[in-house]
Parts: C-alpha cells; structure tokens; sequence
C-alpha cells in the first residue's frame, strides 16, 4: 500500500506528464527495493543470533 500511495502522491505533486515523475517514480522503487533487503537481512540476522537457522 505505500508503494502504491507514494506513486498517487507522486502524480498529484507534480502531474502525469512532469519530467520529474519518472525520476520520482524510479526513486519509490529503489527505495522500497533497499527497505525489503533491510528488513529480509534484519529478520534473517535475528534468527541467527536466536540459533534458529
């Protein structure tokens, strides 16, 4: 749902034909990219630390 909501807010600020939507967009997408290898490497270091492979 914040992927998809920081896209809409993208459009309403700078409008479907900006030249910085796709800038935008793309920067959404890495961003989320980067937050689901934090949380993929935060979950699997926990369950090291707890022994549990």
């Amino acid at each position: 749902m914040g992927f998809t909501m920081s896209i809409f807010v993208t459009l309403l600020a700078l409008g479907a034909h900006s030249p910085d939507t796709d800038t935008a967009k793309l920067a959404v997408l890495v961003a989320s990219v980067v937050a689901s290898g934090l949380g993929y490497a935060a979950e699997h270091a926990g369950r090291a630390v707890e022994g549990v492979a």
